[in-house]
C-alpha cells in the first residue's frame, strides 16, 4: 500500500519568504512594541494620573518628553521584529518600529484638519526615531546570515 508524502514547494523551503501571516504578525508587534517604546517611558516620568486625558495625548508625550532609554527600547523591538518577520525583510522590520505613529497622526488629522500643521517637520522626526530600530534589524539579519548553519545532512 502506497502512503502519500506531503509534497513541499520551493516557496515553502525558502528562507527569503516567510508566510505572510508571520510577517504582519512582526509588523504588529513591532509597531506595538515601538509605540510603547517612546511613550511608556515619557509617561512614566511625566503622567500623573489626576489628569484626564484627552485622545492621542500619550503619544504626543512621549514624543514631547524623548526618553533617553526609548532607544534602548527601539532597538530592542527592531531586534525582536527582526526574528519574527525572518531573513531578509529588515528594512520592513525596522521601519515598523515607528509605524504606530504616523498611523495615528493620520487618524488624528482625519478628526481635526488643524491639528497637524507642521506634519512633514512629524514625519521626518518619525523618520529619525525609526533608525535605531532599522539599524537593530539589519545587524541583526546579517548576523543571522552570517551564523546560520545547515541543518541538511550530506
Amino acid at each position: 500500500m502506497k502512503t502519500q508524502t506531503p509534497s513541499v514547494t520551493m516557496a515553502d523551503t525558502n528562507p527569503l519568504r516567510p508566510p505572510l501571516a508571520r510577517v504582519a504578525l512582526g509588523v504588529i508587534a513591532s509597531g506595538t512594541l515601538g509605540l510603547a517604546a517612546v511613550t511608556l517611558p515619557a509617561v512614566h516620568t511625566h503622567w500623573r494620573a489626576v489628569y484626564s486625558l484627552p485622545p492621542f495625548t500619550l503619544e504626543k508625550l512621549g514624543i514631547d518628553h524623548f526618553q533617553p532609554i526609548s532607544v534602548a527600547f527601539l532597538i530592542l523591538a527592531g531586534v525582536l521584529a527582526s526574528f519574527i518577520i525572518g531573513r531578509g525583510r529588515w528594512a520592513l522590520a525596522g521601519l515598523s518600529t515607528m509605524l504606530a505613529f504616523p498611523v495615528l497622526m493620520l487618524v488624528e488629522m482625519i478628526r481635526d484638519s488643524t491639528s497637524h500643521n507642521l506634519f512633514p517637520f512629524e514625519l521626518i522626526s518619525y523618520a529619525v526615531l525609526a533608525i535605531p530600530g532599522l539599524t537593530a534589524a539589519a545587524l541583526t539579519d546579517w548576523l543571522r546570515g552570517r551564523f546560520e548553519f545547515s541543518t541538511r545532512r550530506a
